[in-house]
């Protein structure tokens, strides 16, 4: 004599096993790609902040040349930086008599043809402008 047993058993399908796998797959695309998204965003702040620091720097010391009655230099100058090379420019425009504008562009990496971070101050004219 067999008895029958009364439990069933429920289990899933091999297509909602396989459709539970598509779903967590595209979730793990998707937040690997949101990840790699976040890292690069992350490196081009840093790189940002570092190009803020490298155009501060130049400023400065245009500014301390002009204090101390010296023209400052205008020339390209290549820096390091944070393990990383940077390449700044300066360019000066006369305003008027009494203001000279001076902007500094710099470049990461060095030979790239636009700049990362441009920055313009005011100072006043001295006696002799720089070309």
């Amino acid at each position: 004599m067999r008895l029958r047993s009364t439990k069933r058993y429920s289990a899933f399908t091999l297509i909602e096993v396989l459709m539970a796998l598509v779903i967590l797959s595209l979730v793990g695309v998707t937040m690997m790609q949101t990840s790699s998204g976040s890292v690069d965003h992350s490196d081009y702040l840093k790189r940002k902040i570092m190009a803020t620091w490298v155009a501060k720097d130049r400023i400065s010391l245009a500014r301390i040349s002009i204090r101390q009655g010296q023209t400052p230099s205008l020339d390209e100058q290549t820096v390091e930086q944070g393990g990383l090379q940077w390449r700044s420019k300066i360019e000066l425009e006369k305003q008027t008599d009494l203001l000279n504008r001076y902007r500094v562009d710099v470049f990461n990496p060095p030979n790239a043809e636009s700049p990362i971070y441009s920055l313009q101050t005011y100072f006043p004219s001295g006696r002799e402008t720089p070309k």
